[in-house]
């Protein structure tokens, strides 16, 4: 039994782009999550992995560290989509490539699965940024280098899962061919599969950045992560990131590692049009958007998963409404839990009041239709959604998720809200209160236009984290 449990946990993995393009819409979401729970089931269930990984010992590389071109950048995720970690992504690219002598590049793994898994793919197009999958198979890599790298692969890394394994083959063969001197991998599993392929191929420099806290809560938390983070940390030559202090620290106290072994390499926001809205630029917002030009909006931007708690966003909202009765409600994103969002607004009697624009570009548009900005998520890493608020001068009201506290000056910009001891209505209620607080006082629009986008800029700005960027790379830049 177990063995067929994997054997169907594997071809889930393997088949997935043809099983959503088979099932109806609707059904997405649904058999994701039977497909995740059934991949976790089998994985926690493999005997002997965190033993697997104390120990470890990674074979020699199979290329030299001269072989590798000093400037070139390979980052890797798992693809394109409309999430904050992408744009980031998009902003890094871009800013290694202006920056003398970078020559930077991306690869993915599933490019072309669904529309959203390109959704940022047109600018990289038009800053000239290649792209592309991952190589399908590794025919180009020499027979005695597959054969070494494979044996080495199943026997030290029996403990992790077949279609990781796979991967790290993959994108070792791919990272051999480009010859990059930097690899930098995003977001858990993709970063992890990076870490290890580029000790594989040798690659000199290495950066595996996490996005949020740690993976353990969250839908794509796969059982490996932790003795694979736990393997890596052993070998110095890996460079640990994530973009909050909250998140560097929960991911040591999680994987058990001593505090510093992340650094804090904090999101970078374009600052172009930085500012408060114009009237007539909140105008033309609101009426692209088919909002009621003198109606105070409450908005967010989010994608509809559940880490997200796009339900609690809704009850924050009716409890604002008993208090605002001016007041509508624009959720700007889309995801697997948009259908369940309609029906849940009806049921809460706040329907007519509720806008659901899709996703937003650019976002400014949906930031400068609002009063607020409201986010109610459970787990963040550094939201990019509050920064580019900040950067528009709203007030932000947010839940204690991850790093979003260091994306505000609380009391001055924002509020927080804790949720220790609350329940979901008990939290609902006290994120209204937050929110009627600052509408019903204009001391702190006039602050958060005042302040919000100065200190965006003066510590979130592009220049900072392209030049932190650099020296975690410690590739020093060429000279013009």
């Amino acid at each position: 039994m177990p063995r067929l449990l994997n054997r169907l946990s594997q071809a889930a993995l393997r088949h997935r782009a043809t099983i959503r393009r088979i099932l109806p819409k609707g059904l997405h979401h649904l058999a994701g999550t039977l497909a995740r729970g059934l991949i976790r089931a089998v994985e926690a269930a493999r005997s002997g992995a965190a033993a697997g990984a104390d120990g470890l010992t990674f074979p020699e590389p199979l290329r030299p560290p001269e072989f590798f071109r000093p400037h070139c950048v390979a980052m890797v995720n798992d693809g394109l989509s409309s999430g904050g970690s992408e744009r980031q992504i998009v902003n890094t690219l871009t800013g290694l490539q202006a920056r003398a002598g970078f020559d930077a590049q991306l690869l993915c793994w599933r490019l072309g699965e669904t529309p959203d898994l390109s959704f940022y793919a047109a600018d990289l197009e038009r800053a000239g940024i290649p792209f592309r999958n991952v190589c399908d198979k590794p025919d180009f890599f020499p027979h005695s280098d597959i054969a070494g790298a494979k044996l080495w692969l199943d026997e030290a890394l029996d403990w992790a899962p077949q279609d990781v394994r796979d991967k790290i083959l993959r994108l070792t063969a791919d990272l051999v061919a480009l010859r990059p001197g930097i690899v930098h991998g995003w977001q858990d599993e993709t970063a992890l599969v990076t870490g290890f392929a580029g000790l594989l191929a040798g690659v000199p420099h290495i950066l595996v950045a996490a996005r949020n806290v740690n993976p353990s809560g969250f839908g794509y938390y796969r059982p490996f992560m932790g003795p694979a983070y736990a393997a890596l940390a052993a070998c110095p030559r890996i460079v640990f990131v994530n973009n909050s202090a909250a998140g560097a620290r929960d991911y040591e106290r999680w994987a058990g590692l001593p505090p510093g072994r992340f650094a804090v390499l904090r999101n970078g926001v374009e600052q172009t049009g930085a500012g408060a809205p114009s009237p007539a630029e909140r105008r033309r917002a609101r009426s692209q958007l088919e909002l009621p030009e003198a109606a105070e909006i409450i908005g967010t931007v989010m994608r509809f998963n559940q880490e997200k708690r796009p339900l609690l966003w809704l009850q924050t909202a009716r409890k604002c409404l008993a208090r605002r009765p001016q007041a509508h409600f624009l959720m700007a994103g889309d995801g697997p839990m948009r259908a369940k969002l309609q029906s849940e607004a009806k049921r809460l009697g706040i329907a007519d009041r509720l806008h659901l624009p899709g996703p937003v570009r650019p976002v400014e548009t949906a930031l400068h239709a609002m009063d607020l900005f409201l986010l109610t998520s459970r787990f963040e890493g550094l939201p990019n959604v509050t920064l580019e608020a900040g950067l528009a001068g709203l007030p932000v009201v947010t839940t204690d998720a991850g790093g979003a506290r260091e994306t505000i000056r609380i009391g001055e910009t924002g509020l927080v809200v804790e949720a220790d001891g609350l329940d979901e209505n008990q939290l609902a209620e006290a994120l209204g209160d937050a929110v009627c607080t600052v509408l019903e006082d204009p001391a702190w629009t006039d602050r958060a236009r005042r302040l919000g986008p100065a200190f965006v800029s003066d510590t979130f700005g592009m220049r900072r984290m392209i030049d932190e960027t650099i020296a975690l790379y410690g590739t020093p830049e060429q000279s013009d």
